[in-house]
Parts: C-alpha cells; sequence; structure tokens
C-alpha cells in the first residue's frame, strides 16, 4: 500500500485565549534580569511576537485577549457572582487575529495597582472559552497566561474545578513566565512540585507559593510551562502555513497500449510569501480606482481606443502584427498529459539542465489497484537499472508542451517519480571560455594544498551547533527561513504598529540567516591569508587607442571649461553635419564647438541613445552610456528641463520594453535626473533623484506582467 501521509496535511483551527498580568505585582524589575526590563514589558513584547505569527502563519486561528488585574471588571462570571471575579476584563472575544489586537497591546495595555489573582483568571478563562466556542469549528482549545505569580491567592478552592474542566474540555493550558528551568531532573520527591522554576533566585511576596501551585496544576492537566527566551526563539521567525496539496491528475502512457493513473504533489516550487500588494487610497471615504489608457508613442502623444489595437511581435525594429485570423492556425498542444518518449540512463541528464518552477512527486492515483501495481514496477526497473524515462507534459489543455525528466525515488514509506523539467534546444546558451589550465596558470602542489585547506575550513556540514553543542550542518534546506520574508513580514508588522515611524534596519535575527557562521570564519582566517600570498593580484593595464583616449578626455573636459579647439581638426568639424551613430559622442561634441544650434544637436542626440535604447538587441551598451554622459554633461550647464523630461520618458520606455540591463547601467553610471546641488536652476532635490532611479512596485509588476514571449498590445 502506497504511503504518503507527509503529502497530506489536514487543515486545524486553534482557539486561543490569551490571560495576561497587569497587576501591579508584574511591574518589578528581578535583579537576576539581564535585559532588565519589568515581567509586564516582556509579557507585552512575547504577546506582540505571538499575534504577529497568528496573523501571518495562522490567519484562520482565533484569538481571545483577557486581562487580570485590571481596574475594570468586565467577564461572565462576574455577573453570575458577584464580588468573587473582580478586576479581570474580557478585552477582546474569540474572533480572528487582527492588526487592532496588535496595536491595543502595543499602545493601550498599561499596568494597573491592582493585584491580580491568576487563578481566577484561570477559571475565567475557561468559562469564556467554552462560551466563545459555541458553535465553531475548532479542533485544539488552548489557554496562554502570563504572570509571574506574585500576587496572592484568594481561593484555594477552585483547584480541583479548574483541574477537572481543563480535562474535561481537553484544553491545553500553556505558562510563559521567567526563572523557568529549561530542563529539569530532579529524582527527590519533595522536588516534584517546584520542578518547573528555579531556586536560586530571591523571590517576591506570594511567588513561591504561586509557583507550586501552578506546578501542580500544570503536571495534572499534562499542561506546558516555557521562560520568555525558548518563547521569544520559537516565536522569532515567521513559519510557512500549511496548506493541503492540490493533487494534478493525469495518466502516464507508455506506448499505445500502457496507461497509469497517476497524481503529481508540488514537492519543491517557488513560495509567494507575500500576498499580491493591492492599491489603496489615503483618503478614508475615497474608492481607489485604477483607470488604463494607450498613448501613441509620437510628438502629440494622442490617445488609442482599446478597440484599435491588434497584438503583435517585435522583432528588432519591426512589429508583426498577429491577428485573431493567424490565432486560428495557431498550435495545439491537445488535453493534459504525461506522456513517456523513452528511457534513458540517469548520466546522461546533465544537472544544469533542470529548469522549470521546481519538483513534482508523481504517485499512483490513490484507490486505482492496478495502477499501483503497475507503478510500482515501473519505479522498481527504473530503479534497477539506473534509468530515467523522458516523458511529455501538458499541464492543462491549451497550456504548452514541456520536456521533463521523471526520476526513480524509493524510500522505506513510499516510491515515486521526481519530475523535473529539462529544456528544449533554443534554451540552451552555449558559452565558450577561454581554458583555464595553461602553462602561466597551472598551480603548483603548495597553491593546491592552500586552496584545498581553504575549503576544509569552510565546511559548512560542521559549522552550526544543536542546542546540545553538538556539530551540525549549518544551511540545511528544512531550516534555512527566506530572509527576504522575514524581514518582509518585521517591516508589514512596524508599519501596523507604527504608521508615521521611519522603518528600522534590518534586524540582527534576520542578518543571522545570511552571515557566515563564525566557526567558518574562525577556521578559515588562516587559509585566507595563506591564499592572498601564494596568488598575489597584479592590476592588468589595459591598452587603449589613441581615438578612445581621445573621447575619454572629451568627456572628463566637459563641464570643467571649454577645450581648446586646437584639439579637433577643424576640417572634421567642417563635415560633421548631424549626430550619427557611428560615433555619436564625437558629432556631438564636434556640432557644440562649432558652434551650431545646440537644441537642434540635443535633440539629435536624444534620437540617437533612443535607438541604441528600444530598437537594438545588443546587450553592450556602451554606446549608449557615454553618449547619455556626453548629453547629461552638457544639458547640466543650461538645457536641465530638456534632459530630466526626457529622462522620464527614456526610463518608461526602457522598462516597458523590459530593458532593465540598461537602466541597471544608467544607475551605476549615476546618469540620472539633474538635482538642484549641480544647478540651481533645477527643481529636482536629491531625494528626489535617488527616489527617480528605483524601479518602482507598479512599474516592477507592468514588468512582471509581460508575456514571455514578446507579446504585447
Amino acid at each position: 500500500v502506497l504511503c504518503l501521509c507527509f503529502l497530506c496535511k489536514i487543515t486545524t483551527y486553534e482557539a486561543v485565549v490569551i490571560v495576561l498580568d497587569i497587576g501591579k505585582n508584574v511591574v518589578t524589575i528581578d535583579e537576576e534580569d539581564m535585559y532588565k526590563e519589568t515581567f509586564f514589558e516582556r509579557s507585552c513584547h512575547c504577546l506582540i511576537k505571538l499575534i504577529q505569527r497568528k496573523i501571518f502563519n495562522k490567519p484562520k486561528d482565533e484569538m481571545g485577549l483577557m486581562l487580570i488585574g485590571s481596574e475594570n471588571t468586565n467577564n461572565a462570571l462576574a455577573s453570575r457572582f458577584r464580588d468573587r471575579y473582580n478586576n479581570i476584563e474580557e478585552a477582546f472575544c474569540l474572533s480572528l487575529s487582527s492588526w487592532e489586537m496588535l496595536n491595543y497591546v502595543n499602545n493601550n495595555v498599561k499596568p494597573s495597582n491592582v493585584q491580580a489573582d491568576w487563578l481566577k483568571g484561570i477559571a475565567v478563562a475557561i468559562d469564556f472559552l467554552q462560551e466563545q466556542i459555541q458553535g465553531k469549528k475548532i479542533s485544539t482549545k488552548k489557554i496562554i497566561l502570563f504572570t509571574n505569580f506574585a500576587s496572592a491567592v484568594e481561593d484555594n478552592s477552585l483547584v480541583p474545578q479548574i483541574i477537572n474542566d481543563i480535562n474535561n474540555e481537553k484544553i491545553e493550558l500553556v505558562v510563559i513566565g521567567a526563572n523557568v528551568i529549561p530542563d529539569f531532573d530532579s529524582g527527590d520527591e519533595k522536588d516534584l512540585e517546584t520542578s518547573f522554576f528555579s531556586q536560586n533566585v530571591s523571590k517576591l511576596q506570594h511567588q513561591s507559593e504561586g509557583e507550586n501551585l501552578i506546578s501542580y496544576i500544570i503536571k495534572e492537566t499534562n499542561g506546558s510551562i516555557c521562560n520568555f527566551d525558548d518563547a521569544i526563539a520559537e516565536l522569532m521567525y515567521y513559519r510557512n502555513r500549511n496548506v493541503k496539496p492540490a493533487p494534478w491528475y493525469t495518466e502516464l502512457k507508455i506506448g499505445s497500449d500502457i496507461k497509469i493513473s497517476i497524481s503529481g504533489y508540488k514537492k519543491i516550487s517557488d513560495d509567494k510569501c507575500l500576498p499580491t500588494w493591492k492599491k489603496r487610497t489615503t483618503v478614508q471615504s475615497a474608492t481607489c480606482e485604477m483607470q488604463k489608457q494607450y498613448i501613441k508613442h509620437s510628438e502629440d502623444n494622442s490617445e488609442i481606443d482599446i478597440s484599435d489595437l491588434i497584438p503583435g511581435y517585435q522583432y528588432g525594429s519591426t512589429i508583426v502584427p498577429y491577428t485573431s485570423a493567424d490565432e486560428t492556425m495557431s498550435y495545439a498542444s491537445g488535453p493534459r498529459c504525461l506522456i513517456i518518449l523513452g528511457f534513458s540512463e540517469l548520466s546522461n541528464i546533465n544537472r544544469e539542465w533542470f529548469t522549470g518552477s521546481g519538483v513534482t512527486y508523481i504517485v499512483a492515483r490513490k484507490g486505482y489497484k492496478v495502477s499501483e501495481r503497475a507503478f510500482s514496477a515501473l519505479v522498481d526497473s527504473l530503479y534497477n537499472d539506473g534509468l530515467v524515462g523522458i516523458a511529455r507534459k501538458v499541464y492543462n489543455c491549451g497550456n504548452a508542451p514541456t520536456i521533463n525528466c521523471l526520476i526513480p525515488k524509493i524510500t522505506s514509506k513510499f516510491k515515486c517519480l521526481s519530475m523535473i523539467q529539462l529544456p528544449f534546444f533554443e534554451d540552451l546558451h552555449l558559452l565558450s571560455f577561454p581554458p583555464l589550465m595553461g602553462k602561466k596558470l597551472t598551480p603548483n602542489e603548495e597553491q593546491l594544498k592552500a586552496v584545498d585547506q581553504l575549503i576544509d575550513s569552510m565546511d559548512l556540514m560542521t559549522a552550526a551547533r544543536t542546542e546540545d553543542g553538538y556539530p551540525m550542518e549549518a544551511y540545511h534546506v528544512k531550516r534555512t527561513l527566506n530572509p527576504y520574508m522575514q524581514h518582509a513580514f518585521q517591516t508589514l508588522s512596524f508599519r501596523a504598529m507604527y504608521k508615521d515611524r521611519q522603518l528600522p534596519p534590518v534586524q540582527k535575527d534576520v542578518l543571522a540567516l545570511i552571515n557566515v557562521p563564525e566557526k567558518i570564519l574562525d577556521d578559515s582566517e588562516k587559509a585566507i591569508v595563506k591564499i592572498k600570498d601564494l596568488f598575489p593580484i597584479t592590476e592588468k593595464k589595459v591598452m587603449i587607442s589613441e581615438r578612445n583616449k581621445w573621447i575619454n578626455s572629451r568627456l572628463e573636459s566637459i563641464g570643467k571649461g571649454e577645450p581648446e579647439k586646437q584639439e579637433i581638426p577643424e576640417p572634421d568639424i567642417i563635415k560633421v553635419e548631424f549626430v550619427g551613430t557611428i560615433n555619436p559622442s564625437e558629432d556631438f561634441t564636434k556640432l557644440i564647438i562649432r558652434g551650431g544650434d545646440t537644441l537642434t544637436a540635443i535633440r539629435q542626440l536624444k534620437q540617437v541613445i533612443y535607438n541604441f535604447a528600444v530598437a537594438s538587441f545588443d546587450i553592450d551598451h556602451t554606446k549608449a552610456l557615454t553618449a547619455l554622459k556626453t548629453l547629461r554633461d552638457e544639458c547640466v550647464k543650461l538645457h536641465i528641463s530638456e534632459y530630466n523630461d526626457w529622462l522620464r520618458e527614456l526610463k518608461n520606455v526602457v522598462l516597458k520594453d523590459r530593458k532593465t540591463l540598461l537602466w541597471t547601467s544608467i544607475v551605476n553610471n549615476q546618469l540620472g535626473l539633474i538635482t538642484i546641488n549641480e544647478n540651481r536652476a533645477s527643481d529636482i532635490s536629491e531625494q528626489e533623484a535617488i527616489l527617480f532611479l528605483q524601479i518602482s512596485e507598479t512599474e516592477d509588476e507592468e514588468i512582471q506582467d509581460m508575456d514571455a514571449d514578446g507579446l504585447f498590445d
């Protein structure tokens, strides 16, 4: 029987009631506390982390908040039993975790001058939880208590009833506090009641009695207790949500007679850690409406109706229309399928050929006994012979077909075929590089040993440590979290709590995910020094032609005073009539020196740069960048708006045509807008110029939404 327990995750929802102590007993600072924070401050910090985790990772779980030691009394038991359950406030009913609750804890919850009775708080929380979950599909019930047990307990007779209710209702009691011993194993029965808390620190009044009592309740109810350090470490990082995988059903065909019913499950895929950004307006009463216009790129920038547009492909500067008549003649891939074209040895499949968006596990469809037997036999045969299947896959009717390799995988729990996409010939880029091994480049024995020592000192298999101090592998796939996702969630949380503050820098816990382990830094220090000594780096002098020397001297001299006109022979200056595409910077410079119309020369150079940027497939943008620098240096003198307005248009066109490499080069060469610091006639500040060089979210979405084949409207 095929076992796929690890693939079938059942979605469960929790109901959590937070009992937070805000009485006057939680505002003292323990002498042993290295953080120098009150118990109340650490409780709120931990609770905020807990709410954030629920919002991002388990948004369907419900949370309620109860304050003990409050100056207000608001709970169901207090209305039924007068003067017995005072100073306990139900701040939030059981509902989906929200930013409203997080902001309330962060901004509105303050310590009081009232003593808190934590035992009565648990009793009220049990009644509150029983009432709030009526009619809801809840699989797990949990009460989390934050208190230091330094307040007196008025009625110990409640303990048997509390234990009985927790066990009968199957409620999990979790206590988060200070001075908790993580692992304590005492053979003395006298120490059993105090085995959860350290006895080596000074205690407040009533604290020892409270710790003994909660230890007894936890043992009788199979609850759990942890200290703040363990809770914060567990809540520090955000985890992916558990989702039930959706299988991909089809038939695995071999030849014309063999058909096996299969299911496909995504094993590895690109995780969309954040939801799609939504456009919102800051005006509460207004709605954000999106409007799209099509503007013809011409002098008058006239608007075009969408009905007048047809799709087309751009090849160089030529646009080939693609009409509805052409669509009827397009290739049809047929229905979804997975057809094995043949078999090959695994050694024939190079790892660099693996492409696509992830790995899919192919298993026999559950409940189809015949298919399960046939599929098992196929996997066994491929595994024993060291073969893989080469298959044609169509994900759904009308989708483009892909070529995939099916690699057999057998474990103690299941058998499957790992399906990985392979490239077509057109997808391969044949690259040629000069050989590394030559008479001058052959390393000697000492150099080889030094490199071996460097590799050994940077071994990741022992670079990390377990909780017990034993070495383990660093950056293991199952333990390495996405730092981008962690930073994004932290930033969103900060912005939700502090709408007007500047965003903080990247937190240390996020940097720890990508920094080199300290063990590797220490172990590799000597090896790196030896590598530097054995492999000295010498600067190679680049030979520059006379023509390039002249161009470089002109670029350096622009803006620093007019150069001597005799540097360029007069006959050459006379010959130039317009800015050409062969030497645009040189032509432009000659036109300026000759005293022609500067605006005309600027517009001609802008047109040449535009042609270089948009209508060319060349990835070498050196000529365009040189011309752009020449243009900018001339415009910074008098024609500031001429350059800034045109550069805004160029950015839109470049990003629309997905020439992101060119824009990155423009940014790196500091060819952005002319700022007020360069010329007081400019109205662009330094901050505006920096923001302009960045690709906005809207521009980035427009680039990603474009079809990969270049289809456009």
